[in-house]
């Protein structure tokens, strides 16, 4: 993603021409964090699968949240991501940790 906080010149600028709206900064990075996965089921995911199997857990739990907050809100998918978190472990657990 690229912030919107940044008013560039349209040809020939330096780095010092560049403006930074530090309120539009601020709000950037609170919509970040607000549409962050839990961080907690995050963790329980890093401690009970091996870490070969990260990206791959992550990757596809990630896609279908970003999917959910489009479609249903950010409540209902956090909530569903730890459902999705709670039924993904009983599947990979189910074969050797």
């Amino acid at each position: 993603m690229i912030p919107l906080n940044i008013i560039a010149c349209s040809t020939g600028c330096s780095s010092e021409d560049v403006a930074v709206n530090p309120s539009i900064e601020i709000g950037f990075v609170m919509q970040e964090n607000k549409n962050k996965p839990p961080s907690s089921a995050n963790w329980l995911v890093s401690k009970l699968i091996k870490d070969r199997l990260h990206e791959e857990f992550f990757g596809d739990l990630r896609e279908i949240y970003e999917i959910r907050i489009s479609a249903n809100g950010i409540f209902y998918a956090k909530w569903m991501y730890w459902i999705d978190v709670l039924h993904l472990l009983i599947g990979f657990t189910s074969f050797n940790l």
